[in-house]
């Protein structure tokens, strides 16, 4: 393969190609592992400079794991994480996307294709952006570690758990970490009046509390006062009338302050002034439930189960609160408050699989290094953004990564409207064209910056 520069459309291409290859999540192996090794295949042929230079370990379909080392070998190196593995298509929906979801279409001035999003993107951003790297002959001061896991939408326990658990057994240590989590957020507040690069410097935890009934039983006509399902019930209205409450994060204090900065409207002084006006901005936070999530502990019934017929009552019933965990919380601390919550129901109340609950990872400092480079090549790439602190949310696969760095960051630098997020792990989900260029724009600049410059 002939090593020159690509052209913007060589890159579209790549990310195009590498959305057909279906990679669907799944245990306790993908149905499917072929694809793995395909799309795995594909990566080591488009990106052949790199991956002669570099340390190179791969289990499909789990792992890749790529090295440049560094010429500095007191300077700790960086870890990049992203997941090559998606979700699937649910049943009966592939007929309403626009372009069939593992076509990889380019058209409208998009890439279509589950995976385009979450997080194929970042994967072939970041190979651009180190492809650039070796290809210039020159070695980094600081080396770089990409490390990409393929069951990260399950939880992560086979692909990034188990690179970090090596790496830890080897000693090892990153300058920071920086996976997906956030994005640029066009959009997201009426009196902020640019788009919004929302830097993860927290993430929740994550548990899933069952709660469970049992009676002895029997024939429908015949019913007690109270079933098994009738006292899950009691169990859910209870959880649901007692929320967690708000807790005023450091990393949000900073996000207020950053766009009190610039807002435009009149809940600019409440922005500026956090601490001072906390009552009314928490009030504010918690009629929303996009952002009631970022300020308490979240709670959510998901799942319930009872009798498989209507004329027999159940012998056990239950129900599933997926709980996410704001950091200051723990797992442990979680199951106390719903075993005192629920103290007096004749109920049991346990973990539903205690391997994949997981605490919060603690905040990083806006002040490390990690967050002013990211900032820094934002400033340069993307100079029409807003740079903000955040918390995410959801789950990432840095968590496993949590004590290798003083900083766990999580961001995909992508330009999303608020109908491009609906589109994650759903219909139709795309991304534009210039917001990919923006990727690897972004990837490159960081790496030129913390790789050679300290």
């Amino acid at each position: 393969m002939e090593h020159r520069v690509p052209t913007e459309s060589i890159v579209v291409e790549r990310l195009s190609t590498a959305l057909t290859f279906p990679t669907i999540s799944g245990y306790p192996a993908p149905a499917d592992q072929a694809p793995f090794a395909a799309c795995l295949d594909f990566v080591a042929e488009s990106f052949p400079t790199l991956f002669s230079a570099a340390s190179v370990k791969r289990e499909d379909p789990w792992r890749l794991v790529v090295e440049l080392a560094g010429s500095d070998s007191s300077l700790l190196p960086v870890l990049m994480l992203a997941h090559f593995d998606v979700v699937g298509i649910e049943e009966n929906t592939e007929s309403d996307w626009e372009h069939p979801p593992f076509s990889g279409a380019v058209a409208d001035g998009f890439i279509w294709g589950r995976g385009s999003i979450d997080d194929k993107s970042s994967v072939m951003a970041i190979l651009e952006a180190a492809e650039g790297i070796a290809r210039s002959g020159r070695v980094p001061t600081r080396g770089l570690v990409l490390a990409f896991g393929g069951d990260e939408e399950l939880s992560g326990l086979k692909g990034a758990a188990t690179t970090a658990g090596e790496f830890r057994t080897e000693g090892r240590r990153f300058h920071f970490v920086l996976d997906e989590g956030s994005v640029i957020a066009e959009g997201m507040l009426n009196d902020v009046p640019m788009p919004l690069a929302l830097i993860g410097l927290a993430e929740k935890g994550h548990v899933n509390i069952k709660v469970s009934a049992r009676t002895a039983g029997g024939h429908a006509a015949m019913p007690p006062d109270n079933t098994a399902v009738g006292i899950v019930g009691q169990a859910i209205a209870r959880i649901e009338a007692h929320p967690f409450p708000v807790r005023r994060l450091d990393t949000i204090e900073s996000f207020l302050q950053t766009i009190g900065g610039v807002a435009t409207g009149p809940a600019r002084i409440a922005y500026r002034h956090p601490r001072i006006l906390w009552r009314l901005i928490a009030k504010v936070l918690s009629s929303r439930t996009s952002s009631n999530a970022i300020i308490r502990t979240s709670q959510a019934v998901t799942m319930t189960e009872g009798s498989a017929v209507p004329n027999v009552l159940p012998q056990q019933a239950a129900c599933v609160v997926n709980v996410r965990i704001l950091p200051g919380e723990t797992v442990e601390s979680v199951l106390s408050r719903y075993q005192r919550l629920l103290g007096r129901l004749p109920v049991t109340v346990d973990i539903l699989d205690p391997e994949d609950a997981h605490n919060p990872v603690p905040e990083t400092s806006p002040s490390h290094a990690g967050f002013i480079a990211l900032s820094e090549s934002l400033a340069d790439v993307l100079p029409d953004v807003l740079v903000a602190p955040f918390i995410v949310t959801g789950s990432t696969d840095s968590k496993h990564y949590a004590n290798l760095s003083d900083a766990i960051l999580r961001f995909a630098p992508m330009l999303l409207t608020g109908s491009d997020l609906d589109r994650v792990h759903g219909t139709n989900e795309r991304l534009s064209v210039p917001a990919y260029l923006g990727m690897i724009r972004f990837y490159s600049n960081l790496f030129e910056r913390v790789c050679w410059h300290d």
